[in-house]
């Protein structure tokens, strides 16, 4: 009978011992709060000071009826020349998705666009940037878009 009660006490030791390292963790792990993304409110000055070349049409190397037209306040994709998201935007050192892993760059090279009808929030790397070319990888997933200038 000792032998089954100490079995039981090391069982209960042992959970009580997990438990308290699944506690420890979870407040060790808790992160800071996250930035909020770009909204209507935040403007993009930054971006074109940072990145005015980024500003114009720009017509997909892989789907000719692809195109993406920045001003200095919008981003609006469109498909057969019709828009199908509108969306505010901003270049930063870091992602302005909150769901995103937050990974920070010494330059801004992250767009994030935060679209104005349903809030859904994309962030791109940009990988290159020229007069005429643009090369935005998809942030955290893989894949890349590749754009041309349209004149």
């Amino acid at each position: 009978m000792s032998n089954l009660l100490d079995g039981q006490r090391l069982r209960i030791a042992g959970l009580s011992g997990s438990l308290f390292f699944c506690a420890l963790l979870t407040a060790c792990g808790q992160a800071a709060p996250r930035t909020a993304a770009p909204s209507p409110s935040h403007s993009p000055v930054a971006a074109v000071k940072t990145a005015p070349t980024l500003l114009g049409r720009w017509r997909s190397t892989t789907d000719p009826l692809s195109e993406l037209e920045i001003t200095s306040t919008l981003y609006t994709e469109k498909y057969q020349g019709k828009s199908v998201a509108v969306s505010t935007y901003q270049v930063a050192t870091k992602c302005g998705c909150p769901e995103e892993k937050q990974l920070v760059y010494k330059t801004p090279t992250i767009l994030t666009t935060r679209n104005r009808e349903d809030g859904d929030c994309y962030c791109y790397l940009i990988e290159q940037l020229t007069p005429t070319t643009m090369r935005l990888a998809n942030y955290g997933q893989g894949g890349f878009h590749s754009f041309k200038r349209l004149k």
